[in-house]
């Protein structure tokens, strides 16, 4: 319930509270998988020891308590989370941002990948909008990403809205978007 109120009152964000292994196991991307022995996410600076171009506040282009997380010192992590949607949910959406690559998944379906090398990297507004009402379904819904790094520091970021209020990233055109930093709210 704590985690419906949250997807109500402005989202589910990444934090400690999102599960996470160096290594897993098939079907780790299912909803009935059991990630009891994971452990807790690591958030961090992630990219944005390069500047703060690379904050999560910019490359979101809003301002948000998502953080960048990640797992271990490897090139690959995976991170899940359970969240709970409620039944008859009209809007779900999700902003994403990454460095460098990572698979999406809801209930062990492939929604979407995002990677630094095809996106608007560094950018205000750089992150990548979902739709998650195709894949969500009333109650238990698990998220889960695959996160791969090329090198340097990593991490994955966003945040999850239902039903509240919508996502709006910036306009951005044709990719040359000055590298403007938004100003802490």
């Amino acid at each position: 319930a704590l985690v419906l109120a949250s997807l109500l009152q402005g989202g589910v964000v990444t934090d400690k509270d999102w599960k996470a292994a160096e290594k897993a196991a098939k079907g780790w991307q299912g909803d009935d998988f059991d990630d009891s022995a994971w452990k807790a996410a690591e958030p961090g600076d992630g990219p944005a020891d390069y500047g703060d171009h690379y904050s999560v506040r910019n490359m979101f282009g809003f301002p948000s308590k998502a953080e960048w997380i990640s797992f271990g010192r490897g090139t690959t992590c995976f991170l899940r989370r359970t969240i709970d949607a409620p039944k008859g949910l009209r809007r779900a959406e999700m902003v994403l941002v990454a460095d460098d690559r990572v698979e999406l998944f809801i209930n062990g379906e492939i929604v979407t990948s995002w990677d630094t090398g095809k996106a608007v990297w560094g950018h205000r507004g750089g992150a990548g909008l979902v739709d998650l009402v195709p894949y969500l379904r009333d109650g238990r819904n698990v998220v889960a990403v695959q996160l791969t790094n090329n090198g340097g520091p990593w991490g994955f970021a966003c945040e999850i809205r239902v039903d509240g209020e919508p996502l709006v990233l910036p306009v951005r055109g044709g990719g040359g978007a000055a590298k403007e930093v938004i100003a802490e709210v």
